[in-house]
């Protein structure tokens, strides 16, 4: 009885361990994918769909769980801390996803830190500004190599994948980036840190921010989603103690 149990205990493990590496290639699919639409070294006509059909087989291989509330995606900040006024910032007018890095428009929020001397350390605290994410989702999709003279603009990014909300989460300029391909992160949680990495958002001119783009999945294409009244209500993450 004892040797059955093991094995029916071991059969379940080695199924789950299949089914994690299949979804983590799913991810990793997708990823490869987009970055090469970013820079432009794909036919966007056929990413588009392709993207969108392998985010469907991410949500059939991953349970999300289904919380609706959301969370200021910076600790210890709060809504004063995003550019333009009540939400102004967000221009979606031109944007196409589908143009990765060409894309015009500015179909995002930006949030800003004190970070006067630029060294990616909150001027308040000393430490790093922790991202956190805003609704809970998939990682599927990050940069974590970029350079000065890489002309990506977003720098270090993060997707996530929100299955239940159809909508991507696009993370970007990020110093650090603390979470993996695949990982399922629960709304309010670190994912990374505030950064200058990217091709503007580098240059002295440009105050340390988090961008923060939000696609609603309608189709191939992703549709720029003004979250700004999700901020305004959203829960304010403050650092642990």
């Amino acid at each position: 009885m004892k040797s059955l149990a093991c094995t029916l205990f071991l059969t379940v493990a080695h199924v789950l361990a299949q089914e994690k590496t299949e979804a983590q290639d799913l991810c990793e699919q997708w990823n490869a994918l987009y970055e090469k639409m970013q820079y432009g070294s794909v036919d966007r006509k056929t990413s588009g769909p392709l993207l969108r059909s392998l985010a469907k087989e991410i949500r059939d291989k991953i349970a999300v769980p289904q919380d609706s509330v959301f969370y200021f995606p910076i600790e210890n900040h709060g809504l004063p801390d995003v550019g333009g006024t009540n939400g102004s910032g967000f221009i979606s007018r031109q944007y196409n996803f589908l143009h990765g890095n060409r894309h015009r428009g500015h179909p995002a929020h930006d949030i800003f830190i004190h970070d006067a001397d630029q060294d990616n350390l909150d001027d308040n605290t000393k430490q790093p500004a922790y991202v956190v994410a805003m609704t809970d989702g998939i990682v599927i999709g990050m940069k974590t190599n970029w350079t000065s003279g890489d002309t990506l603009r977003g720098g270090n990014y993060l997707m996530v994948y929100n299955p239940n909300l159809q909508r991507y989460y696009y993370y970007a300029h990020n110093h650090t980036i603390l979470v993996k391909l695949g990982d399922v992160v629960r709304a309010g949680t670190r994912i990374a840190t505030v950064g200058r990495t990217g091709r503007n958002a580098s240059e002295k001119r440009s105050p340390t921010h988090l961008h923060l783009m939000v696609l609603q999945i309608t189709d191939e294409k992703g549709k720029p989603y003004n979250y700004y009244d999700e901020l305004v209500k959203s829960k304010k993450v403050n650092s642990p103690s």
